[in-house]
């Protein structure tokens, strides 16, 4: 990444950008991936399961209900 207000830069492609790039999409995507079938760029790749969240609050549907009484008292 490059500083605030100065121009991108173009570097030559290598085989550790393009795996670490595809690992950091993996990791980021929320239900799946999309790739042309004849390349596997997540080959050897330990990926994580689909995610239906983004936060977990332990206690949050309590909470919520808690609040939901109130207003109606």
């Amino acid at each position: 990444m490059t500083a605030i207000g100065t121009s991108d830069r173009a570097v030559p492609g290598t085989t550790a950008i393009a795996r670490d790039f595809n690992h950091r999409l993996a990791w980021q995507a929320r239900r799946a991936i999309f790739h042309h079938p004849e390349d596997d760029p997540l080959d050897g790749m330990a990926l994580p399961q689909p995610r239906e969240r983004e936060i977990h609050a332990d206690g949050l549907d309590e909470f919520l209900a808690a609040q939901r009484s109130r207003r109606l008292e």
